[in-house]
């Protein structure tokens, strides 16, 4: 056998799209953030009648010809990740930053400015949105954010392990 190692993890807070189906009101506006559900939701999800209640269906992604963006009323064009500030975690739960490679070419917004514009926050900017971040779990300073970016990692945020019992 091999060693299996659990970590502690929080519930993200975010819903499924079976969960999307019986809360989705008439008149609410749906945004896509990148996928095609229009082509691949799930069988049992009748997405149709989900999009039949939208006031508006907002699609943010690289192309403008895949299902979902041609049943849009509205297209945002996505930003590359190698254009992009970001942040993520590690399978093991490490943070790590996403810093742009190259200069935005065509003007396309991250999900960062999307999400940020839509929550109406007053910081729509993603390296100003990724630093907050960061800051919030490691501490201000210029000197940690400039060991951050340059280590690749922020050393000390991996998930801690649990222990439990199987039967």
């Amino acid at each position: 056998g091999e060693t299996l190692l659990l970590q502690a993890h929080k519930p993200s807070g975010n819903g499924s799209i079976e969960e999307l189906k019986t809360a989705f009101k008439e008149g609410d506006n749906l945004v896509v953030l990148g996928g095609d559900p229009v082509y691949n939701a799930p069988a049992d999800i009748d997405w149709e009648a989900i999009d039949s209640k939208a006031s508006k269906l907002i699609r943010h992604g690289f192309y403008s010809v895949d299902d979902t963006s041609k049943m849009a009323s509205a297209f945002i064009p996505a930003a590359h990740y190698l254009e992009s500030w970001g942040d993520a975690r590690t399978s093991d739960g490490t943070l790590v930053p996403v810093q742009p490679l190259i200069a935005p070419l065509f003007g396309g917004l991250t999900e960062l400015e999307v999400l940020a514009r839509i929550a109406g926050a007053e910081e729509t900017d993603p390296h100003k949105i990724t630093r907050a971040t960061f800051e919030a779990i490691a501490g201000k300073g210029d000197s940690k954010w400039n060991k951050f970016l340059h280590d690749g990692f922020l050393a000390g945020s991996a998930a801690s392990s649990v222990f439990a019992e199987f039967d």
